[in-house]
């Protein structure tokens, strides 16, 4: 299993925040709170941390299946919480 560079997100206001917790949700990854980890399909692990303060999120996949690659995974991330910042 393989890793990604951390992605940091800027921007990201309680609601937006709220928001796409529960798109996330909904896709298998459920986040519990500003911050943790989260086993997910396709064998992916993410730990995250968003500070409500300067509204960053920072996304780390620490395991992941070789069919999915980082730059997928951040293009997802990137596509949901562009529609909302």
């Amino acid at each position: 299993m393989a890793a990604c560079d951390p992605f940091h997100f800027s921007g990201i206001t309680a609601d937006v925040f709220a928001t796409v917790s529960k798109q996330l949700s909904d896709q298998g990854f459920p986040l519990a709170g500003p911050r943790g980890l989260v086993r997910g399909p396709f064998g992916i692990v993410i730990e995250y941390e968003w500070n409500e303060a300067n509204g960053e999120l920072v996304v780390h996949v620490v395991e992941k299946s070789f069919f999915v690659t980082c730059n997928q995974i951040r293009e997802q991330l990137s596509g949901a919480l562009g529609r909302y910042t």
